[in-house]
């Protein structure tokens, strides 16, 4: 059963450039090494084969030296012998080799023993996957990053291509760029880490940006869990099946950690599964930490400022059905923009773009209760996600206290809620979202003049 994701409800601000240029990155990266490393490889098994040889002829040696024929052994002591001699066998008789003594009789093997062993070295020195890839049992500080951009196929690159671009777009999006390269990098990092503590002894090269990757979706798991994303399946078994379905993020990254642990346990596949769970992990954590020391507020809240400002000049496009809608809707050609706009909803229901043109299109008209309709829902999506400053944002392009009146009464009393409790409070926004109070029952009504009496003792200090 395959899973991809391959569309989401969320729109972007920006242009992910990061993201993009990791993208890039890892395809130029996968192209130079499967052009460098199909020869090292051919060299290296050929020199390994070689070695195997040499080595075997080593062990005959070894197992010739320690017999004991003078030495009369009981079942159990023979048994209990030879079970120490042969216990890792290979190692121990190239231990002597190196020592000299055990072929000091024998100059030719010891001969052939010296060429090839400075052969095996030399290739396995300079192989990419080897020299940059991440080998528990030889630690090297600079392989827990150069190994993240080391793929072994196409297949192992498209995979993290994929939910690269899925969880990158988005939390570049939110964080940053500069902030996101960083979690980026220190996903990786804690992954290779988590790996270390799992395989101390391993001696097989980690490589992919499967981990980095996985500490993504971890973020994504904490600062999205119920964005709606559009997911293609496969099954190939008896029948040949696909299909599409729309899931929220936890359902599937919950499916996908399940699958990782499950699989981890009955050790399936030569894949480094502790990294995928370390990394999901790692990225889970920091971002549930952000989120409640309010960093990851902050974060957000400098995009917002820097899209303002007109810094980021090049954002996505809007489809091209609501393109030529807002272009009509500029011209006050009412009736065509909105045949655009429904065009555009009826084939995309999900779409918060395509929303946004409505209310705008109905606060144009003056029809402020299917402006605000559009807009409750809008909010509705955005305060799942647990995002505080974007309502306002939103809220700050429809300024107008008539249309306020018309937003449902509890979504209000949410939005007043989280803006008193930041310190940027723009208070005439809050007044023009409070409800009169004959339209309040008790709760409501005790509920805001708390809130407005916390907001007053934060503008006075």
């Amino acid at each position: 059963m395959l899973f991809l994701p391959v569309g989401q409800e969320r729109p972007i601000r920006k242009m992910p450039y990061v993201t993009i240029s990791l993208v890039v990155l890892l395809c130029a990266i996968h192209i130079y090494t499967e052009a460098v490393v199909r020869g090292q490889t051919a060299r290296f098994e050929k020199i390994q084969r070689s070695y195997d040889y040499v080595v075997d002829r080593i062990v005959k040696v070894y197992l010739d030296t320690h017999r004991r024929e003078d030495v009369t052994y009981t079942d159990e002591d023979l048994l209990e012998y030879t079970l120490d001699l042969t216990r890792d066998l290979r190692e121990k008789a190239v231990t002597a080799a190196n020592e000299e003594a055990l072929l000091a009789g024998r100059p030719e093997l010891h001969q052939d023993w010296i060429r090839i062993r400075e052969l095996y070295t030399h290739a396995q020195s300079g192989h990419l996957f080897l020299k940059f890839g991440f080998i528990p049992s030889e630690f090297q500080w600079y392989t827990v990053i150069t190994s993240i951009f080391l793929h072994a196929d196409i297949i192992h690159l498209f995979a993290n291509i994929i939910f690269l671009w899925f969880a990158g777009i988005n939390l570049e999006d939110r964080w940053g760029r500069f902030f996101f390269t960083v979690f980026f990098l220190a996903g990786g990092a804690a992954a290779n880490w988590g790996h270390y503590t799992a395989h101390p002894e391993s001696d097989m090269p980690a490589i992919g940006a499967s981990g980095a990757v996985a500490a993504l979706m971890g973020g994504i798991a904490a600062r999205y869990p119920f964005m709606k994303t559009r997911v293609f399946w496969l099954w190939v078994g008896f029948t040949f099946r696909f299909g599409f379905i729309t899931i929220p993020v936890y359902a599937g990254l919950a499916a996908w950690l399940a699958a990782q642990i499950v699989m981890s346990t009955l050790h399936i596949g030569n894949v480094a599964y502790a990294a995928h769970i370390s990394g999901f992990g790692f990225g889970l954590a920091i971002t549930l930490i952000l989120m409640t020391t309010r960093i990851d507020r902050l974060l957000n809240r400098r995009q917002i400022e820097a899209r303002d400002r007109a810094e980021f000049k090049t954002e996505y496009s809007l489809h091209p059905h609501l393109q030529k809608g807002m272009e009509h809707l500029s011209r006050n050609e009412f009736s065509t923009a909105r045949r655009l706009f429904q065009k555009h909803i009826h084939h995309h229901p999900d779409s918060m773009e395509g929303r946004r043109c409505m209310a705008l299109l109905a606060w144009k008209e003056s029809n402020y209760p299917q402006a605000a309709f559009y807009l409750n829902q809008i909010i509705r999506e955005i305060l799942r996600d647990k995002s505080e400053d974007e309502p306002a944002a939103l809220l700050a392009e429809f300024r107008d206290s008539e249309l306020y009146s018309h937003l449902d009464v509890g979504m209000r009393i949410r939005i007043v809620e989280r803006l008193v409790h930041q310190r940027g409070i723009d208070g005439d926004m809050l007044k023009e979202l409070m409800p009169k109070a004959e339209n309040l029952d008790p709760d409501e009504r005790s509920k805001f003049s708390s809130l407005m009496d916390r907001m007053d003792q934060i503008r006075k200090s």
